[in-house]
């Protein structure tokens, strides 16, 4: 397990997951509000999610939080549609309309192939929200950070992520298992931003790869962020940021877990 990893059980994991909860999304403005869209053929068609979604009192616009997620309706719909997976928990949150230290979108969940269950193995989610206004400045960097607590998928298994500013995209990066045994995984990586404008747009896309097994559930409990600031850091800065995303990821996805078997 890598260095950064080994940080995940000190506070700042507690302090940044209550503030990154998984929430809502559904009566959006037309100019921000976090969307995310699902496509089971490669990225050729999306399909958004809203339907599933019931919206927070407390965020009805889904400025900050995207949230109640219909799973049951969400799995029917993916059962429908012949493909293998099934969601555990979905959400994700940003801190719209940015702040003056920077950007950030998050999006976590579970998703698995239950024992015996074939179909298609394509799914893509796409998250995004537009609208940001904060920070300002000439250049910018931006980290995206994925990582996974992978548990009865094989080597073989691994998600694909990547972060996006204003059409502005790092490369994408593999997660991958280490084997069948729960094992956590993670990877930061960043683009420059040579030209920062606002207001700008966040965008997560994650792509799934698991294998349907007769024997495991492959499971993927999975976490993603795009953060961005409008300056050029110092290396320390940057390596900073690249650590500290997948750490706030993995106490996310344990709250997902958390609240996943709390409603089971």
């Amino acid at each position: 397990m890598s260095k950064w990893l080994r940080f995940c059980r000190g506070g700042l994991i507690l302090g940044v997951a209550c503030s990154l909860a998984m929430l809502a999304f559904e009566g959006r403005e037309a100019c921000a509000g976090i969307v995310v869209e699902l496509s089971l053929d490669g990225g050729t068609t999306f399909t958004d999610l809203a339907p599933f979604v019931t919206p927070l009192a407390t965020d009805p616009g889904q400025l900050n939080t995207y949230g109640t997620v219909d799973l049951t309706g969400l799995n029917t719909f993916l059962g429908a549609a012949g493909s293998a997976y099934q969601f555990t928990s979905l959400g994700g949150s940003s801190n719209w309309a940015g702040s003056p230290n920077g950007g950030i979108m998050s999006l976590v969940g579970g998703i698995t192939i239950p024992a015996g269950v074939t179909g298609s193995t394509s799914l893509i989610l796409h998250e995004t929200e537009a609208g940001f206004t904060s920070p300002s400045g000439p250049s910018g960097v931006l980290v995206s950070a994925s990582t996974s607590t992978f548990a009865g998928a094989a080597v073989g298994n691994l998600h694909s992520a990547q972060g996006s500013f204003n059409g502005v995209t790092t490369p994408f990066y593999d997660i991958a298992s280490s084997g069948v045994l729960p094992n956590q995984e993670g990877k930061a990586t960043l683009a420059a931003i040579p030209a920062f404008v606002t207001p700008y747009t966040l965008d997560n896309t994650i792509s799934f790869g698991l294998i349907p097994s007769a024997l495991f559930n492959p499971t993927d409990n999975f976490g993603i962020a795009a953060a961005v600031t409008a300056s050029i850091p110092e290396p320390a800065s940057v390596i900073t940021m690249s650590i500290g995303l997948p750490l706030a990821l993995l106490g996310l996805t344990r709250l997902a877990r958390r609240q996943a078997r709390a409603k089971g």
